[in-house]
């Protein structure tokens, strides 16, 4: 303590032993209280506590390449080094010290016998020829954490606990700019919302255009389908055809041939019947009336002679005409024939390639309605989106205000650790350590007093003599 005056001062604390640090000033310990006689210089004393109970539980723990060690046993020893460190309330002491004190824990490693140290969460840094690995325990939270390094003939001083009020002045960004952020944020997203609605609600319009034009393809390509193998069987038909045509060209001309031969064979005929050469033999024959009535018959049959023989050349006539007309129309069935070929060959190419048009349309319609549905779960998703932020702004003024009210121990009016009864504490730090890692000392061999001698001794021993 610093005294404003000199004077006697007590402290008071279940100490089995107090001593004087400074030079000046005495120290009387009776049944926990200590009387201080100080002057006005600066005045320290120790107290030994008989049964303290720190705030915190500490526990350390060692292995090496891989197995568990004690400290004791580390001591000396080379491989991969694991130093697991775990700190926690301790339910028998006053809390107040573990909510409102921050910790640091420090390990110091000789930096010529420990390489390759990994402390995750740790500051680490050189100290001149040491490494240090140092951890914050934030007031009111336990500490699991692990240090590792390869050590060689390892030492190590022991680990380093110091406790002491948390203060930590600091700026809250303004809430005001932030929510005012947040706002616009959740503007945003409210409109990719809604355009994420148009968005599904046009994939679904494009699914079912799609969906009908691929029902319109599916339905020109059974068309053309039928409609190919229609045409195949008329073509084939048409082969057929041609193929007859020929006899039937043949036969015409036959029958043609025929008429023509009948018509001149009739030619001698149609004339008539000239029997006046007989009726010369037989005077009178024609006034009978037998030969009249053979006169009469003749020219009859002469009359019937003129009609066939007249008959015949116009059916000549004509039928030269309806051959000539079966000419030309199977020649036309055959250049039909040899053409309609190709038109069946380019509906076959168009029935394949509807074909491959409606497998197309079939993927592009499994496309739409995957675009569709995908579309479907965007908008869902940012609908969720835009819901769950709607509320960002007060969620994060809350979060600030929490922070802030979860850090600011600007409330916390320090207490002594020693006894309820010292009501004038300022300021109560906690520092502590585990014990150091050393090696043992090694025996120093028993050095041989020499004897003393005298000059007689020496006399003697010049001669050899004792």
């Amino acid at each position: 303590c610093r005294p404003s005056a000199a004077g006697e001062v007590t402290d008071y604390g279940d100490y089995s032993k107090a001593t004087a640090l400074s030079s000046i000033g005495a120290v009387t310990l009776d049944a926990g209280a200590v009387t201080i006689e100080l002057s006005d210089e600066p005045f320290s004393y120790q107290g030994d506590l008989r049964s303290p109970e720190l705030p915190w539980l500490v526990n350390a723990g060692y292995r090496l390449d891989g197995a568990d060690v004690s400290a004791v046993e580390l001591a000396g020893k080379s491989g991969a080094l694991e130093i697991r460190i775990e700190t926690s309330r301790n339910p028998a002491a006053d809390r107040a010290y573990y909510d409102n004190y921050v910790m640091q824990i420090t390990l110091t490693f000789d930096g010529d016998d420990c390489s390759n140290l990994r402390a995750p969460d740790a500051s680490v840094a050189n100290a001149g020829s040491d490494k240090t690995a140092a951890f914050t325990v934030l007031p009111g939270d336990d500490a699991d954490v692990t240090v590792k390094a390869d050590v060689t003939d390892f030492e190590m001083d022991g680990i380093q606990f110091a406790a002491l009020p948390f203060s930590m002045a600091f700026d809250l960004p303004d809430a005001g700019e932030v929510t005012d952020d947040m706002d616009e944020l959740t503007d945003a997203i409210g409109d990719l919302a809604d355009g994420t609605a148009k968005l599904a609600d046009g994939a679904s319009e494009l699914d079912g255009g799609v969906g009908e034009f691929e029902d319109g393809v599916s339905d020109v390509g059974d068309g053309a389908e039928k409609l190919a193998g229609g045409s195949s069987d008329f073509a084939k038909g048409l082969k057929e055809l041609d193929k007859g045509s020929a006899g039937l060209v043949s036969g015409s001309a036959v029958i043609g041939g025929s008429l023509n031969s009948m018509s001149e064979a009739m030619a001698p005929l149609s004339g008539g019947l000239d029997l006046s050469g007989l009726f010369a033999m037989l005077p009178g024959f024609d006034e009978t009336p037998t030969g009249a009535a053979v006169i009469a018959q003749v020219n009859a049959l002469n009359k019937g002679l003129g009609e066939i023989h007249a008959g015949l050349g116009a059916l000549a006539k004509n039928y030269s005409s309806f051959h000539g007309g079966l000419e030309s129309y199977t020649g036309g069935v055959g250049t039909l024939s040899s053409n309609y070929g190709k038109l069946d060959e380019s509906l076959s190419l168009l029935s394949g390639g509807l074909s491959e048009v409606s497998k197309g349309a079939s993927t592009l319609s499994g496309g739409a309605s995957e675009l569709a549905k995908g579309a479907d779960e965007l908008a869902d998703g940012a609908s969720e989106l835009a819901d769950g932020v709607s509320d960002l702004p007060d969620k994060v003024q809350e979060k600030m205000d929490e922070f802030a009210k979860e850090y600011d121990k600007s409330d916390y009016e320090p207490r002594s650790f020693t006894s309820a009864k010292n009501r004038e504490a300022s300021l109560v730090q906690f520092v502590f350590r585990t014990g150091a890692i050393e090696k043992p000392e090694e025996a120093k061999p028993e050095e041989k007093t020499p004897e003393k001698t005298t000059f007689i001794s020496r006399l003697l021993a010049l001669f050899g003599v004792g």
